[in-house]
Protein backbone atom coordinates (compact mmCIF):
# COMPACT_ATOMS: atom_id res chain seq x y z
CA UNK A 1 0.00 0.00 0.00
CA UNK A 2 1.06 3.77 -0.55
CA UNK A 3 2.79 5.68 2.26
CA UNK A 4 -0.34 8.32 1.60
CA UNK A 5 -3.11 5.61 2.59
CA UNK A 6 -1.00 4.51 5.40
CA UNK A 7 -0.51 7.97 6.67
CA UNK A 8 -4.94 8.56 6.07
CA UNK A 9 -5.25 5.31 8.27
CA UNK A 10 -3.53 6.45 10.85
CA UNK A 11 -5.47 9.79 10.89
CA UNK A 12 -8.05 7.58 11.22
CA UNK A 13 -7.35 5.34 13.93
CA UNK A 14 -6.16 9.28 16.09
CA UNK A 15 -9.48 10.80 15.10
CA UNK A 16 -11.65 7.90 16.26
CA UNK A 17 -9.95 7.46 19.70
CA UNK A 18 -7.47 9.66 20.39
CA UNK A 19 -8.25 13.42 19.37
CA UNK A 20 -10.54 14.60 22.00
CA UNK A 21 -8.07 13.49 24.53
CA UNK A 22 -4.68 14.25 23.80
CA UNK A 23 -5.26 17.26 21.78
CA UNK A 24 -4.71 18.49 18.21
CA UNK A 25 -1.44 17.66 17.37
CA UNK A 26 -2.56 13.71 17.82
CA UNK A 27 -3.51 13.61 13.99
CA UNK A 28 -0.21 14.93 12.62
CA UNK A 29 1.21 12.68 15.11
CA UNK A 30 -0.46 9.58 13.72
CA UNK A 31 -0.05 10.60 10.19
CA UNK A 32 3.96 10.80 11.10
CA UNK A 33 4.01 7.76 13.14
CA UNK A 34 1.98 5.82 10.42
CA UNK A 35 4.13 6.32 7.41
CA UNK A 36 7.25 5.64 9.63
CA UNK A 37 7.75 2.04 9.01
CA UNK A 38 8.44 3.30 5.12
CA UNK A 39 11.59 4.90 6.22
CA UNK A 40 13.62 1.29 4.66
CA UNK A 41 12.75 2.60 1.28
CA UNK A 42 15.91 5.18 1.86
CA UNK A 43 18.40 1.90 1.54
CA UNK A 44 17.99 2.91 -2.30
CA UNK A 45 20.09 5.73 -1.79
CA UNK A 46 22.91 3.06 -0.71
CA UNK A 47 21.98 0.30 -3.21
CA UNK A 48 18.69 0.15 -5.76
CA UNK A 49 18.99 -3.73 -5.26
CA UNK A 50 18.79 -3.18 -2.03
CA UNK A 51 15.05 -1.97 -1.81
CA UNK A 52 14.21 -5.45 -3.05
CA UNK A 53 15.63 -7.28 -0.40
CA UNK A 54 14.86 -4.46 2.79
CA UNK A 55 11.58 -3.13 1.97
CA UNK A 56 9.21 -4.14 4.47
CA UNK A 57 11.44 -6.14 6.45
CA UNK A 58 12.50 -5.14 9.94
CA UNK A 59 10.58 -1.59 10.10
CA UNK A 60 7.27 -4.01 9.24
CA UNK A 61 8.09 -6.33 12.01
CA UNK A 62 6.39 -6.38 15.05
CA UNK A 63 8.43 -7.09 17.75
CA UNK A 64 10.93 -3.67 16.62
CA UNK A 65 7.32 -1.45 16.28
CA UNK A 66 6.75 -2.52 20.11
CA UNK A 67 10.21 -1.24 21.15
CA UNK A 68 9.75 1.99 19.21
CA UNK A 69 6.73 2.75 20.38
CA UNK A 70 7.40 3.66 24.02
CA UNK A 71 10.21 6.16 22.43
CA UNK A 72 7.21 7.76 19.46
CA UNK A 73 5.05 8.24 22.48
CA UNK A 74 6.92 9.69 24.80
CA UNK A 75 8.19 12.68 21.30
CA UNK A 76 4.28 12.88 21.44
CA UNK A 77 3.87 12.91 25.13
CA UNK A 78 6.17 15.93 25.11
CA UNK A 79 5.39 17.91 22.13
CA UNK A 80 1.36 18.04 23.32
CA UNK A 81 0.35 20.82 25.44
CA UNK A 82 -2.62 18.60 26.37
CA UNK A 83 -0.64 15.81 27.23
CA UNK A 84 -2.68 12.98 28.47
CA UNK A 85 -1.99 9.92 29.76
CA UNK A 86 1.71 8.67 28.57
CA UNK A 87 0.09 5.21 27.70
CA UNK A 88 -2.45 6.71 25.74
CA UNK A 89 0.58 8.10 23.08
CA UNK A 90 2.04 4.93 23.08
CA UNK A 91 -0.82 3.03 22.50
CA UNK A 92 -1.67 5.69 19.88
CA UNK A 93 1.75 4.62 18.22
CA UNK A 94 1.71 1.11 18.43
CA UNK A 95 -1.65 0.54 16.97
CA UNK A 96 -0.65 3.27 13.98
CA UNK A 97 2.68 1.32 13.56
CA UNK A 98 0.63 -2.19 13.12
CA UNK A 99 -2.80 -1.06 11.17
CA UNK A 100 0.87 -0.38 8.73
CA UNK A 101 2.49 -3.79 8.47
CA UNK A 102 -1.42 -5.25 8.58
CA UNK A 103 -2.38 -2.91 5.47
CA UNK A 104 1.17 -4.18 3.92
CA UNK A 105 -0.16 -8.07 4.49
CA UNK A 106 -3.06 -7.85 2.58
CA UNK A 107 -1.05 -7.14 -0.66
CA UNK A 108 0.28 -9.12 -2.76
CA UNK A 109 4.09 -8.28 -2.06
CA UNK A 110 2.92 -9.32 1.41
CA UNK A 111 6.26 -8.19 4.71
CA UNK A 112 8.52 -10.15 6.92
CA UNK A 113 6.06 -9.35 10.13
CA UNK A 114 8.13 -12.07 12.28
CA UNK A 115 11.64 -10.58 11.79
CA UNK A 116 14.10 -11.00 13.59
CA UNK A 117 12.65 -14.57 14.28
CA UNK A 118 11.72 -15.70 11.03
CA UNK A 119 12.47 -14.11 7.44
CA UNK A 120 9.14 -15.38 6.00
CA UNK A 121 7.26 -12.84 3.89
CA UNK A 122 3.82 -13.39 4.60
CA UNK A 123 1.52 -12.41 2.33
CA UNK A 124 -2.42 -12.83 1.90
CA UNK A 125 -2.66 -11.79 -1.47
CA UNK A 126 -6.43 -9.37 -1.43
CA UNK A 127 -5.46 -6.04 -2.51
CA UNK A 128 -3.00 -4.99 -5.12
CA UNK A 129 -0.11 -2.28 -4.16
CA UNK A 130 -1.64 0.07 -5.24
CA UNK A 131 -5.67 0.72 -4.23
CA UNK A 132 -6.87 3.85 -5.52
CA UNK A 133 -10.52 2.58 -3.45
CA UNK A 134 -8.51 2.26 0.08
CA UNK A 135 -7.34 5.58 -0.62
CA UNK A 136 -9.88 7.33 -1.82
CA UNK A 137 -12.18 6.13 1.21
CA UNK A 138 -9.27 6.96 3.52
CA UNK A 139 -8.81 10.51 2.26
CA UNK A 140 -12.28 10.85 1.98
CA UNK A 141 -12.54 9.97 5.58
CA UNK A 142 -10.35 12.21 6.55
CA UNK A 143 -11.36 15.28 4.62
CA UNK A 144 -15.17 15.30 5.85
CA UNK A 145 -14.16 14.28 9.44
CA UNK A 146 -12.54 17.63 9.09
CA UNK A 147 -15.76 19.49 7.93
CA UNK A 148 -17.68 21.79 9.92
CA UNK A 149 -20.41 19.85 12.11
Amino acid sequence: MDTVTHSLVGAAISDCWFRKRLGPVATPFALGVAALPDIDIFTYLISPEQVWVNHRGITHSFFPMLLAAPVLGAAGYFISKKRGLYWQWILLAVLCLFSHTIIDLVTSWGTMPWLPFSNARVSWDVAPLLDPFMFLVTGASFVLNRLPR
